[in-house]
């Protein structure tokens, strides 16, 4: 007669404890740029590249770590990636003012408990008109490039510390501008079914555009919103390699402004090659804001895609990953 498996229940406790203590009050933020919401006519770069996986869990898996992408949420998941030997670029549309970004994540250098990581960016205006089922915002004239450098360091392979690093360059006829940030992560990963993650984003400033009458654009630059942000991410079957589901929950307290950001992420792989996410943004004051997504791919290819429809604070857009692994 077969003995019944016995699973080790800790983890799910904890993670309900978590969902919890955030149901009294749902909210969560919006992940890009905080353009006017009305008119488009001001409005702040963006300045965090999720990839599309990350933003169709709306960036709650700040605790986990799949690929180098991952540095984008939590620069210490950096040393718990499956595969730190993948070249990945992310295309990224904002349907309500047309503005694009490509972003490319180079393979990562490991030795030992030491990981570096680096990236580089590019926001530009794009060729085809905006999705007219979207608001039309104005498109600001300017170009921004962007490099980013990530180190972690591991103690005993089931914590790790990390720093995150971002110069940022925005330009057009009128106007040069140099800005700089920085983002702090830790993360506790005890077994193969549970970790955690801690963040404090925002050190630093970031590069604001306003849209003036006839098309002119004027550059700028703010200090950026601090955060501090925690999370944990589940994976199913317990203690398993074969992952055909993670859970993905986080809280987000913003200095200065009032409220707490909460965010939730739901991966399943109903197949070896399909992954299908959603994730959901919310805030006491401000609607949900939900995200979808898929992945298809295998050992050596993957493509990612993700979409969201224009809710309140948030744009629209939709968001193409292309990963190649070594």
């Amino acid at each position: 007669m077969m003995k019944s498996p016995v699973y080790n229940k800790t983890p799910l406790l904890l993670a309900g404890l978590l969902l919890a203590l955030s149901l009294p009050g749902m909210v969560l933020a919006q992940l890009t740029d905080p353009s006017d919401s009305i008119t488009g006519q001001r409005g702040a770069m963006q300045i965090y590249k999720y990839d599309a996986r990350s933003s169709a869990l709306a960036g709650a898996n700040i605790a986990e770590a799949v690929d180098v992408s991952a540095i984008n949420l939590n620069p210490a998941a950096l040393s718990f990636v499956r595969n730190p030997n993948a070249l990945q670029m992310t295309m990224h549309q904002n349907w309500n003012n047309n503005m694009m970004m490509q972003n490319f994540t180079l393979p990562a250098m490991m030795n030992y408990s030491h990981s570096v990581a680096a990236q580089f960016g590019l926001h530009h205006s794009g060729a085809s008109a905006t999705n007219p089922g979207s608001e039309a915002w104005p498109t600001p004239d300017l170009s921004m490039y962007q490099a980013d450098f990530a180190y972690a360091w591991s103690f005993e392979n089931i914590l790790s510390v990390g720093v995150f690093n971002n110069i940022s360059f925005a330009r057009n006829e009128n106007a040069r501008f140099w800005t700089y940030f920085a983002n702090i992560g830790v993360m506790y990963a005890p077994s193969r079914t549970i970790s955690y993650g801690l963040t404090l984003k925002g050190l630093g400033r970031s590069i604001t555009y306003e849209v003036l009458e006839g098309g002119r654009t004027i550059l700028g630059s703010q200090a950026l919103r601090q955060s501090l942000e925690l999370g944990t991410t589940l994976h199913f079957p317990v203690d398993s390699d074969e992952r055909y589901m993670s859970l993905s929950i986080s809280n987000e307290k913003r200095f200065g402004e009032n409220g707490m950001w909460y965010k939730g992420g739901l991966e399943l792989k109903p197949t070896s090659v399909l992954s299908l996410r959603t994730g959901i943004l919310f805030h006491p004051d401000i609607r949900p804001i939900p995200r979808f997504g898929f992945g298809l791919g295998g050992d050596v290819f993957s493509l990612d895609y993700t979409f969201s429809y224009r809710s309140v604070v948030d744009h629209q857009f939709h968001q193409l990953g292309l990963t190649l692994q070594f």
